[in-house]
């Protein structure tokens, strides 16, 4: 499953980059950058940012798991079983779905889009998360095509895997940003 992809970054690897961060990461660390990519399931992002304050969201919840509070109206995910109700009627898209099963072939498509920025300004794709190495099986399948049709490929990671499992994407990987809670580790091969 992937979170998001985000289109011509500059900072996570060399050149122009599409970004493509996996859902999903056993660890819980309190300074996530993206703490809603951390379930392997189809989530709820909210933006309190974006909340015009009408209240739909609490009137449609089953669950009564929406609440008004000081910054907006929040979701008790104890109480919230994912039925999206809230993100159905959220005319500002202050709730919204995060995580979309794409095939390799389709995520495929979705990076080949960026080929004449990569050619260009010598980027490529960097897969990121959560974290990709819990997915091996389809980091290897990616990375292999992204590897195939010329597109350089980043891994950035925390290192929570098995390198057993892992060990079959290298091949097609030029380099692997790997952060841990006191270092940062830069591989390139």
């Amino acid at each position: 499953m992937i979170f998001n992809i985000q289109k011509c970054s500059i900072h996570d690897g060399d050149g122009l980059r599409t970004l493509v961060f996996f859902k999903g990461c056993p660890l819980r660390c309190l300074w996530c950058s993206n703490p809603e990519s951390q379930s392997y399931e189809k989530d709820i992002m909210e933006s309190h940012v974006r909340c015009i304050g009408c209240g739909t969201c609490v009137t449609v919840c089953q669950q009564s798991a929406i609440t008004k509070t000081e910054e907006g109206f929040i979701i008790n995910r104890n109480l919230c079983n994912r039925c999206f109700s809230c993100i159905d009627r959220c005319y500002a898209e202050s709730k919204r779905s995060v995580g979309e099963n794409y095939s390799v072939d389709d995520l495929m498509k979705e990076i080949s889009k960026d080929c004449l920025y990569f050619s260009m300004y010598g980027g490529g794709v960097t897969f990121s998360g959560g974290e990709p190495l819990t997915q091996p099986e389809y980091l290897t399948g990616i990375a292999k095509k992204c590897k195939e049709a010329g597109i350089n490929v980043t891994v950035e990671s925390c290192g929570c895997g098995t390198y057993d499992a892992f060990k079959k994407a290298l091949p097609y990987i030029v380099c692997i940003w790997i952060s841990s809670i006191s270092t940062l580790r830069f591989i390139k091969h």
